[in-house]
């Protein structure tokens, strides 16, 4: 039972352990996504101390709109999103037209955005942020959904079912194969031993956290399937018909004094960190955010105004729901360490990356284990830095749907000559004479 454990660890590491360590890599450094935005737009997003005047919002909205000099009626406001101190600015995100600038078809959503950075109290522009060259947005793309929308999404969540396996039979093979020795213990009679010994050491150390982002990320991946098939729905979500013309909608000004201090009587200790007018006649004034020392997934905690006299139409407090709900807002918390400040998310940037290095020490102990070169080891490097610097100068000077939809093709290209170059190599074996 033991080696056909290993058997399995071992098939399930070398077939998926390329990926599987992309994605874990590209994760631990996601962590940090929302940090390496404001770095890369460090120019206009920084700002001396200066607190937000909420009676200005619409001023500063309006101005915003008119620096993305697009017709209101080809581009949709994505959320107002809020200095996250003093010292940064307030950014208004707009999502431009679908299809905009999208090189060739491809399965995902061709969508642009363009941030409009205003100083929060004299409503000053201070530039435009580095979206469509983001190299915080093309993480996230490559580590979400493989830049292949919902079926990348789906795709990507089943490597956290290969974690999961990966990681449960490993536990299962070091509870059994050890025996009597310690797993402390480092040999260094050969490269081999130190390399399994090290590969077993940092897997037992790490098995904790490794379940846990195969379990969130399993869920995270496969969530719209999942939400389909157990009629699931998302409990911080309000639907509302519209019930003005979409023009009047938008234009329509609000009292975001008086509607900060609605929402902060309707949900006391809620900190804002988006809002988001409706523009398709739904009339509503939708608040996102967060409480102190959350763990729960970042804008979970929502507010619905009413446009018109601010009368509150919807909270959604997790802290106050059942554990269905709590359960449903835990996973992306979890899985990116939004809780307890900047040494977690430290944390996770370490042991993300040693666990997305153990698919890789994985295939080197099993090639020496069989006394194989390690050429092929040195050649994977190689060619996954090639790709790396090739999409970094992609997305630097063509910005990222492009960056996304030639990455996606060059990823389907490869894996297509992988699997007939697997195929040949297989049909010319079994053609050799005996």
């Amino acid at each position: 039972m033991v080696k056909a454990f290993w058997k399995f660890h071992s098939w399930c590491g070398i077939y998926t352990g390329g990926f599987l360590a992309l994605i874990l890599i590209t994760g631990a450094v996601a962590v940090f996504a929302d940090h390496l935005y404001l770095w890369e737009n460090r120019k206009v997003a920084r700002i001396d101390s200066a607190s937000l005047d909420p009676s200005r919002l619409n001023d500063w909205i309006e101005i915003a709109r008119n620096e993305i000099n697009v017709d209101s009626d080809t581009i949709s406001l994505g959320g107002v999103f809020l200095p996250k101190d003093e010292q940064h600015a307030l950014r208004v995100l707009a999502f431009n037209p679908a299809g905009a600038r999208n090189p060739f078809a491809l399965t995902n959503r061709p969508w642009l955005f363009t941030s409009v950075f205003i100083h929060p109290q004299t409503g000053e522009v201070l530039g435009k942020g580095n979206d469509d060259h983001s190299l915080s947005q093309y993480l996230r793309g490559i580590h979400v959904r493989l830049f292949a929308g919902t079926p990348g999404r789906n795709f990507v969540g089943l490597f956290g079912f290969t974690l999961l396996v990966n990681t449960v039979t490993g536990l299962i093979i070091l509870s059994t194969f050890l025996g009597k020795k310690t797993v402390w213990v480092i040999r260094t009679k050969s490269l081999r031993l130190a390399s399994a010994d090290w590969h077993k050491l940092i897997g037992a150390l790490l098995a904790v956290p490794a379940l846990v982002f195969a379990i969130t990320g399993l869920w995270l991946g496969l969530q719209s399937i999942l939400m389909q098939s157990f009629s699931i729905e998302n409990p911080a979500r309000f639907k509302r018909d519209a019930i003005v013309e979409p023009v009047e909608d938008e234009k329509f000004k609000v009292d975001y004094s008086e509607a900060f201090a609605r929402v902060y009587e309707a949900y006391p200790g809620f900190v804002i960190q988006q809002i988001i007018p409706s523009s398709k006649g739904e009339k509503t004034l939708t608040f996102k955010g967060k409480t102190k020392n959350m763990v729960y997934e970042e804008l979970s905690q929502t507010v619905v105004l009413d446009k018109s006299d601010l009368s509150v139409l919807f909270v959604h407090n997790t802290h106050k729901s059942d554990w269905k709900q709590k359960l449903y807002f835990l996973q992306e918390g979890l899985h990116f360490g939004r809780f307890g400040g900047a040494w977690v998310q430290w944390l996770y940037l370490v042991v993300g990356i040693l666990i997305g290095l153990l698919p890789i020490t994985g295939y080197i102990i099993a090639r020496l284990r069989k006394n194989q070169s390690l050429k092929p080891v040195f050649r994977w490097s190689i060619a996954g830095g090639i790709y790396s610097l090739v999409m970094l100068i992609v997305l630097k000077a063509f910005g990222l749907v492009t960056a996304m939809a030639y990455g996606t093709l060059l990823l389907a290209a490869f894996l297509l000559s992988l699997i007939i170059w697997t195929i040949l190599r297989r049909w010319r074996s079994t053609r050799k004479p005996a």
